[in-house]
């Protein structure tokens, strides 16, 4: 499941705003694409908060890699909230194995999650795809790849759903620095998982093809 002629067992919806973000692409590609944007959307920013919002979002995009995420779309506007700033949120699509039978059962992973991490608030939620569990955390990132004084808080809303008797776990996840604008994410969040559903396997196809009318 992490490369793209894989077969991806879902369908989503992604409001209008969130750019998939190319995997393949390198490190400079993303950063200067990031950067461009960042400009475009807060041009009254200096070029100090453009440079550290961008150093952010690398970050977040090489952790996305060393988690093993398949899929993943970028989210970069102007907040409602915080006057003259820029919002910027990543949502993103995982697939693992599952460790264990007991780990393919909802209700365990709850279990599993309570006890390793602590700071996680765990729910059970039903949904189209089935019963779930929604997670939410907060992290603290070094603002730069390399060690740094510089720290931030990230917040993410996941999604995890055990896919049958595949043996394997789904995590859809959305995340941001931008703690301000966390309700208006969380809302979006809930919208695209109930907008989560499977296809047949006849009619699954690559990562690159999981949104509706993609």
């Amino acid at each position: 499941m992490t490369d793209t002629d894989s077969l991806f067992p879902f369908r989503f919806q992604l409001p209008e705003g969130f750019h998939p973000i190319n995997l393949a692409a390198t490190t400079d590609e993303r950063i200067q694409s990031t950067y461009n944007r960042l400009r475009a959307v807060v041009p009254s920013w200096s070029d100090e908060q453009h440079l550290e919002a961008t150093a952010a979002a690398a970050v977040a995009v090489e952790t996305m890699l060393a988690n093993g995420v398949i899929y993943a779309a970028t989210f970069l506007g102007r907040s409602e909230r915080v006057p003259n700033s820029a919002t910027m949120a990543n949502f993103t699509v995982a697939v693992h194995p599952a460790e264990s039978r007991s780990a393919r059962q909802p209700e365990e992973i709850v279990n599993i999650l309570r006890q390793h991490r602590r700071n996680a608030k765990c729910a059970l939620v039903d949904l189209p795809i089935g019963r779930c569990v929604a997670t939410i955390e907060d992290d603290i990132l070094s603002a730069t790849p390399e060690p740094s004084e510089k720290r931030y808080t990230v917040r993410q809303i996941q999604l995890i759903h055990p896919m049958g008797g595949l043996g394997k776990i789904a995590c859809f996840a959305m995340a941001t620095q931008f703690v301000d604008d966390w309700e208006d994410y969380q809302a979006i969040m809930a919208n695209i998982c109930k907008s989560i559903r499977w296809v047949s396997r006849e009619g699954s196809s690559g990562i690159g093809s999981v949104l509706d009318g993609g």
